[in-house]
């Protein structure tokens, strides 16, 4: 699409990536599009003679988990919009216009060599950016890895007839997210470090914009990702008990 809208009219004309403007913007890949998904359910019963039974449940998702856009932080087109203008890859670092770059908050100065090192090093070792060498990065051109996580349950059920009603107890454990049991590294996520990584700083003697690298945890030097620590990173577990009569 064009865009993809929000709730309002203004926030949605802001929000659109660009490159001439958020009233010329080129068709791309919408907000939503994430190309894969895979859902599996199995589930198992086994009666257990007349009187109990276990069940078993697996349900499994792998997809995509999003896209996203590089932009500066900054108005590079002028339109008054900032964070929205697409950023351009450099073929290589002789068209990496940068200024130095200060301490701040704890984080070291840095060079204008040492930013086009670090920022050279971040274009080859992301995906995306590495097939764009000399092009304007897209929309959404970003299609983030895939994550896959599995939830598992098993259940024990006792039933008995007493009278005319059937009386039964549930035993019930629940295991979220059941691959990060298995091995710390699965089923985590991937969050993106730095979205801008250029700041616009000013033009040069010939016009030429310059820019300073941002930073990501007071670093120049960063992956594109780097993994989740949420709750839905780790496996958890519960456990019930139900009573139905």
């Amino acid at each position: 699409d064009y865009m993809s809208p929000g709730s309002i009219a203004s926030s949605s004309w802001t929000a659109i990536q660009s490159v001439r403007g958020n009233n010329q913007t080129d068709i791309s890949s919408s907000d939503n599009e994430i190309r894969h998904r895979f859902i599996t359910n199995i589930n198992y019963r086994l009666e257990l003679g007349k009187s109990a039974a276990l069940q078993f449940s697996l349900f499994g998702q792998a997809q995509n988990q999003g896209r996203f856009s590089y932009t500066y932080s900054g108005d590079m087109n002028g339109d008054g919009v900032t964070f929205n203008d697409l950023m351009y890859v450099p073929r290589n670092q002789s068209e990496m216009n940068f200024s130095a770059l200060a301490a701040s908050g704890g984080a070291p100065a840095a060079t204008v060599q040492e930013q086009r090192d670090a920022f050279e090093a971040f274009i080859n070792q992301d995906d995306y950016l590495k097939t764009m060498r000399g092009k304007v990065t897209a929309r959404n051109g970003v299609l983030q890895p895939f994550i896959t996580r599995f939830d598992f349950s098993t259940q024990l059920e006792l039933f008995r007839n007493i009278g005319k009603n059937r009386h039964t107890i549930q035993l019930r454990v629940d295991i979220f997210n059941i691959g990060n049991l298995i091995n710390p590294s699965y089923g985590v996520s991937n969050f993106v470090n730095q979205f801008n990584p250029l700041a616009s700083a000013g033009v040069d003697a010939n016009g030429v914009p310059l820019f300073r690298m941002n930073r990501a945890n007071n670093s120049i030097n960063y992956a594109t990702y780097r993994k989740g620590t949420g709750f839905g990173d780790v496996w958890q577990a519960q456990f019930g008990i139900r009573y139905i009569f």
